[in-house]
Protein backbone atom coordinates (compact mmCIF):
# COMPACT_ATOMS: atom_id res chain seq x y z
CA UNK A 1 0.00 0.00 0.00
CA UNK A 2 1.37 3.28 -1.07
CA UNK A 3 1.31 6.46 1.58
CA UNK A 4 -1.47 9.28 0.54
CA UNK A 5 0.02 11.89 -0.88
CA UNK A 6 -0.85 15.45 -1.03
CA UNK A 7 0.31 17.75 -3.94
CA UNK A 8 0.87 21.54 -4.34
CA UNK A 9 2.13 23.32 -6.64
CA UNK A 10 5.01 26.06 -5.87
CA UNK A 11 3.58 29.97 -5.65
CA UNK A 12 4.90 32.87 -8.09
CA UNK A 13 5.77 35.28 -5.20
CA UNK A 14 6.90 38.59 -5.84
CA UNK A 15 9.81 39.49 -3.10
CA UNK A 16 10.67 43.70 -3.65
CA UNK A 17 11.29 43.56 -7.63
CA UNK A 18 12.11 39.62 -8.08
CA UNK A 19 9.55 37.58 -9.35
CA UNK A 20 10.35 33.91 -8.37
CA UNK A 21 8.68 30.56 -7.82
CA UNK A 22 8.95 29.49 -3.70
CA UNK A 23 7.65 26.38 -2.10
CA UNK A 24 4.64 28.25 -0.72
CA UNK A 25 1.00 27.75 -0.48
CA UNK A 26 -2.46 29.03 -0.12
CA UNK A 27 -3.83 26.79 2.98
CA UNK A 28 -6.48 27.84 5.80
CA UNK A 29 -5.47 28.82 9.41
CA UNK A 30 -7.61 28.65 11.93
CA UNK A 31 -7.57 30.05 15.58
CA UNK A 32 -7.98 26.73 18.60
CA UNK A 33 -11.21 27.76 20.02
CA UNK A 34 -12.67 30.53 18.16
CA UNK A 35 -14.68 30.38 14.89
CA UNK A 36 -11.97 32.23 12.98
CA UNK A 37 -10.26 30.88 9.53
CA UNK A 38 -8.33 32.70 7.20
CA UNK A 39 -6.69 31.56 3.83
CA UNK A 40 -2.71 32.49 3.91
CA UNK A 41 0.13 31.83 2.01
CA UNK A 42 2.58 29.88 3.73
CA UNK A 43 6.27 29.20 3.12
CA UNK A 44 7.25 25.30 3.96
CA UNK A 45 10.98 25.81 4.97
CA UNK A 46 12.74 22.76 6.07
CA UNK A 47 15.59 24.67 7.82
CA UNK A 48 13.23 26.57 10.04
CA UNK A 49 12.65 24.73 13.35
CA UNK A 50 9.58 26.12 14.54
CA UNK A 51 7.09 28.31 12.29
CA UNK A 52 6.56 32.07 12.50
CA UNK A 53 3.73 34.37 11.87
CA UNK A 54 3.30 38.29 12.99
CA UNK A 55 1.37 39.88 15.10
CA UNK A 56 -0.81 41.32 13.21
CA UNK A 57 -1.75 38.02 11.69
CA UNK A 58 -2.66 36.45 14.88
CA UNK A 59 -4.56 39.29 16.05
CA UNK A 60 -6.84 38.65 12.52
CA UNK A 61 -6.99 35.31 13.74
CA UNK A 62 -8.25 36.19 17.33
CA UNK A 63 -5.10 35.38 19.01
CA UNK A 64 -4.75 37.86 22.17
CA UNK A 65 -1.40 39.14 23.28
CA UNK A 66 -1.94 41.81 25.75
CA UNK A 67 -0.16 40.40 28.79
CA UNK A 68 1.08 37.45 27.51
CA UNK A 69 5.11 37.41 28.26
CA UNK A 70 7.48 37.87 25.11
CA UNK A 71 10.39 35.92 23.86
CA UNK A 72 13.31 35.86 21.80
CA UNK A 73 12.11 34.33 18.77
CA UNK A 74 15.29 33.26 16.11
CA UNK A 75 14.79 34.04 12.91
CA UNK A 76 17.35 33.93 9.73
CA UNK A 77 20.34 34.76 12.04
CA UNK A 78 18.10 37.17 13.23
CA UNK A 79 16.77 37.45 17.02
CA UNK A 80 13.48 39.07 17.66
CA UNK A 81 10.55 39.15 19.96
CA UNK A 82 7.82 37.72 20.07
CA UNK A 83 4.72 35.58 21.48
CA UNK A 84 4.36 31.73 21.45
CA UNK A 85 0.56 30.85 20.74
CA UNK A 86 -0.96 27.76 19.32
CA UNK A 87 -2.81 27.65 15.69
CA UNK A 88 -4.10 25.06 13.29
CA UNK A 89 -3.80 24.89 9.82
CA UNK A 90 -5.11 22.09 7.16
CA UNK A 91 -2.87 20.62 4.73
CA UNK A 92 -5.47 18.33 2.29
CA UNK A 93 -7.76 17.02 5.03
CA UNK A 94 -5.74 16.88 7.80
CA UNK A 95 -5.35 19.11 10.67
CA UNK A 96 -2.56 19.93 11.94
CA UNK A 97 -1.69 21.98 15.41
CA UNK A 98 1.36 23.50 16.40
CA UNK A 99 2.80 26.34 18.16
CA UNK A 100 3.70 29.46 16.56
CA UNK A 101 5.71 32.08 17.32
CA UNK A 102 4.13 35.47 16.49
CA UNK A 103 6.85 38.32 15.87
CA UNK A 104 6.34 41.54 17.41
CA UNK A 105 7.52 43.13 13.67
CA UNK A 106 5.21 44.91 11.34
CA UNK A 107 4.35 42.73 8.59
CA UNK A 108 5.13 43.54 4.58
CA UNK A 109 3.23 42.12 2.36
CA UNK A 110 5.53 42.97 -0.32
CA UNK A 111 8.72 41.20 1.16
CA UNK A 112 7.37 38.42 4.13
CA UNK A 113 5.48 35.22 3.80
CA UNK A 114 2.42 35.48 5.77
CA UNK A 115 3.53 32.49 7.84
CA UNK A 116 6.60 29.92 7.68
CA UNK A 117 5.97 26.87 8.33
CA UNK A 118 8.62 25.09 10.07
CA UNK A 119 9.81 21.42 10.81
CA UNK A 120 7.87 21.28 14.69
CA UNK A 121 4.21 19.82 14.14
CA UNK A 122 4.26 19.38 9.92
CA UNK A 123 7.33 17.40 9.73
CA UNK A 124 6.52 15.33 12.46
CA UNK A 125 3.39 14.22 9.93
CA UNK A 126 4.44 13.94 6.53
CA UNK A 127 7.42 13.21 4.57
CA UNK A 128 7.79 16.31 2.28
CA UNK A 129 9.38 16.25 -0.90
CA UNK A 130 10.53 19.32 -2.97
CA UNK A 131 10.38 18.73 -6.83
CA UNK A 132 12.45 19.67 -9.35
CA UNK A 133 9.35 20.78 -11.32
CA UNK A 134 8.44 22.92 -8.38
CA UNK A 135 5.82 20.71 -6.33
CA UNK A 136 5.79 19.90 -2.64
CA UNK A 137 4.27 16.74 -2.20
CA UNK A 138 2.95 15.42 1.19
CA UNK A 139 3.14 11.71 2.22
CA UNK A 140 1.64 10.49 5.08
Amino acid sequence: MSPEEIIYGYGLYPRGKLIKFRPAILIPFKHLTLDIEIQLDALIDSGADCSVSFREIGEQLGIKFEGKPKEEIGLVGNVIMGWKAPIQFRIGDNVIECDVRWADEKFDSENDFSFILGRDGLFEMFDIEFTRNKRIVFRS
